[in-house]
């Protein structure tokens, strides 16, 4: 039978959160979910689980990989520099790496295509480099690799004459994912709004001097909004880099399980201490999502699965490369 929550105090939800983590999810002792993890920790205990479920043999597991590590190193330095205006480049650029994984992911047709330019842009961008400073290829490493690699050459970068003396399309080549911008990778993965929006937070604090400050508009009263939280908090990207990886992981449990882990440790347990009339009116919105989850909690007949679907959404579903 379901609760109500409209008249639920604060404390019985969060021990009720408490019960739910150390006995039916067996997560560990409820002391753990008083214990605030850098986010940077988290970071890197979610990549080793998502890692661990790729095979070494799936195209992309090298790039996905680096994205991962990159994330690790954007999140540590979240860690130290809180909620500052230097923060926010790395807040946007671990929503970046995230937005890469859900583009390479959703493109199955292309995964062969990634397996081969990531690797590939050491020689591309040595031989870029070469044309800059000396206006010829003229390493012998680099020659011989575009010599073993025309064909990709010409399939993958559109090379149509001499591929060593085509100095203006290596100059061209900005990135592994060329031509594929940043802002065609969020349009792809219907993230273009996002793109927008935080493009302007980030420019209005890092080009040039806002005159509002760090606080824009309210949204309720005694509620007001930063430029840091359009980006949203690192345990809320890590929470959708682990939704990403769902479709090519081969340990699908052990992801979704460490992913749950985070949502209702860092973000419903840490917003009921930190912000706690926030999450009562929250629990108390049947729209909000939270009130699903805040009603599974207290139910006397708890079903972990239908918590992890109303937190994570559904499981999707396992892709494989198209050949």
């Amino acid at each position: 039978m379901a609760s109500d929550t409209e008249t639920v105090p604060l404390e019985e939800v969060l021990q009720a959160l408490e019960r739910v983590w150390e006995q039916k999810l067996k997560f560990g002792p409820a002391d753990e979910l008083r214990r605030r993890v850098p986010a940077g920790e988290l970071a890197e205990r979610l990549v080793r689980t998502a890692i661990e479920g790729i095979e070494n043999s799936h195209p992309l597991r090298q790039p996905i990989q680096a994205l991962a590590e990159a994330i690790i190193e954007e999140a540590r330095a979240m860690d130290l520099l809180g909620e500052t205006k230097p923060a926010l480049k790395h807040a946007r650029a671990i929503e970046e790496a995230i937005t890469t994984i859900e583009f390479l992911v959703a493109h199955p047709a292309l995964w062969e295509e990634f397996q081969w330019r990531w690797p590939s842009f050491r020689n591309i961008f040595h031989a870029r480099l070469l044309i800059a400073r000396k206006k010829v290829i003229d390493h012998p490493d680099v020659v011989k690799w575009i010599e073993a690699n025309q064909h990709k050459l010409r399939q993958f970068y559109r090379f149509k004459r001499k591929i060593v003396d085509e100095r203006d399309q290596w100059m061209k080549i900005q990135d592994w994912l060329y031509p594929t911008r940043i802002k065609d990778i969020y349009e792809a993965a219907g993230k273009l709004e996002r793109y927008e929006l935080t493009s302007y937070a980030l420019n209005s604090h890092l080009v040039h001097v806002s005159p509002t400050g760090d606080y824009v508009f309210g949204v309720s009263p005694g509620e007001r909004v930063t430029f840091m939280s359009v980006f949203g908090s690192p345990e809320n990207m890590l929470v959708e880099f682990g939704r990403a990886l769902e479709p090519v992981t081969a340990r699908l449990d052990e992801l979704r399980r460490a992913t749950l882990a985070i949502a209702l440790h860092q973000l419903l347990y840490r917003m009921g201490r930190e912000q706690p009339e926030r999450l009562l009116r929250l629990s108390r919105e049947p729209t909000s999502g939270i009130a699903g989850i805040v009603d599974e909690l207290l139910r006397d007949d708890f079903d972990p699965v239908r918590l992890e679907t109303l937190v994570l959404g559904r499981r999707r579903p396992h892709v494989e490369a198209k050949t």
